[in-house]
């Protein structure tokens, strides 16, 4: 196995999260598989491609991509998902100023796999979204931090340490190219 598909299998085990929502159904909470459907199909017709730097503990990996899959992409930020109707009552709402304010929900338990999700509002539109991943047990920790930003690019920063094993870093920082 070549270092490009090592460092892909290890950013897609650290990035893999949660079930997808069922179309047509929501918790009221934040939208984040539509915005990235929008955004993918905005990205894809305009042609857009990705520069996306891969940090895997101390190794750095750079790559143009000029047709990305963006579902696939994008799919951290998909597995992040709490508009699900099964989510409904499951997060605490701090803000509402869409205008131009942030809006932030909390996980009301430990079970729930997205601690955190921060939307910064510009004139009603989502300018950032950040999520905060958190998995503790006795034998595992894992915490990712991931950042969209509609029309500029995403990071995804991941720490993981498993028992009597070093601890593991991640960290992707992707920006959408005009080609």
């Amino acid at each position: 196995m070549n270092r490009r598909n090592i460092f892909a299998l290890l950013a897609s085990v650290f990035l893999s999260a949660c079930e997808p929502v069922p179309a047509g159904k929501s918790s009221g909470y934040f939208n984040l598989p539509a915005l990235l459907d929008a955004e993918s199909a905005r990205l894809a017709k305009e042609g857009h491609g990705l520069s996306k730097h891969i940090t895997v503990d101390d190794r750095r990996e750079e790559a143009a991509i000029r047709e990305p899959d963006w579902s696939a992409e994008l799919k951290p930020f998909y597995d992040c998902d709490i508009s699900a109707p099964g989510m409904a009552g499951s997060y605490s709402v701090t803000g509402t100023d869409t205008a131009g304010g942030t809006v932030r929900y909390a996980a009301l338990g430990k079970s729930m796999r997205v601690d955190t999700l921060t939307v910064d509002y510009r004139r009603q539109e989502p300018v950032r979204i950040k999520v905060i991943r958190i998995t503790d047990n006795m034998y595992y920790r894992s915490r990712q931090e991931l950042t969209f930003e509609p029309g500029m690019g995403f990071s995804i920063m991941s720490t993981q340490k498993m028992i009597f094993r070093p601890e593991r870093t991640v960290a992707v920082h992707a920006r959408f190219t005009a080609d």
